[in-house]
């Protein structure tokens, strides 16, 4: 199935009272956008019942996370590993 987004119009997502609750876009600039726009605006990737991971980008291009304004980054309670030294990696804090 293929679906073209025209006009620079926006994929919208509503709840059941109708209301807008997030979308998804394209920028003039090219960048890609998925705002949640629920009151709480939390962005939630994965599945409470599944262990999963989530990648970003390409392991031959460098990518760079920006927690825009700050924040925090957190194991929720859990042990938070960064880097892996079995693999190789190298952590510059």
């Amino acid at each position: 199935m293929k679906f073209q987004i025209l006009d620079n119009n926006r994929i919208q997502f509503f709840n059941s009272n109708g209301e807008v609750t997030g979308e998804l876009f394209v920028s003039e600039s090219a960048d890609m956008f998925l705002r949640p726009l629920s009151a709480s605006g939390d962005l939630i990737l994965g599945n409470d019942d599944v262990v999963g991971s989530v990648e970003i980008g390409n392991p031959n291009i460098q990518s760079t996370l920006k927690l825009m304004g700050g924040g925090t980054l957190s194991a929720n309670g859990n042990t938070l590993n960064i880097g892996d030294p079995n693999v190789g990696d190298t952590v510059v804090i």
